[in-house]
């Protein structure tokens, strides 16, 4: 982390391992790092393809729960 001061030192880091990412700040001053990547069914890494049918909005905590869910059975 000593390498990252700026915002832009970050960009840099992260688009060197997802050349598709896309950072971003929430209302509270956090980075949020979208990878263009997502998990399917057996939690492998697969490009993320949006869902057009779907009219659910992403909830991380459920998605959060469901994947330890999964893990604990």
């Amino acid at each position: 982390m000593d390498d990252i001061k700026t915002f832009e030192d970050m960009m840099k880091a992260v688009l060197a391992i997802f050349p598709n990412a896309q950072l971003e700040q929430d209302n509270y001053g956090q980075v949020i790092v979208y990878t263009d990547l997502s998990l399917d069914s057996n939690d492998n890494v697969v490009p993320y393809e949006e869902d057009e049918d779907s009219d659910d909005v992403f909830d991380p905590l459920q998605h959060l729960q469901q994947h330890v869910m999964k893990k604990n059975d």
